[in-house]
């Protein structure tokens, strides 16, 4: 199989220094420093293929509206 290209959000985590990354930056500083993507990037752990986590914490606060409000996207 060949190898293709990652796309572009694929490596935005892997892209940002350790030190900058969500969770060395809340163990060093606590919570309040991180925006909502970055904690709900930390929940997901991981994005789907071709969009990383952070892209992907990002895409359902911005649909959601709010962090608050992401658990209404369920459903349930």
């Amino acid at each position: 199989m060949p190898d293709t290209p990652e796309p572009p959000n694929a490596n935005r985590l892997r892209a940002t220094a350790v030190s900058e990354r969500p969770q060395e930056r809340l163990e060093k500083f606590g919570a309040s420093a991180l925006s909502d993507a970055e904690l709900l990037a930390m929940l997901l752990r991981s994005g789907t293929r071709g969009t990383d986590v952070l892209t992907l914490a990002t895409q359902i606060i911005a649909e959601a509206g709010s962090l608050a409000g992401a658990d209404r996207l369920g459903g349930g």
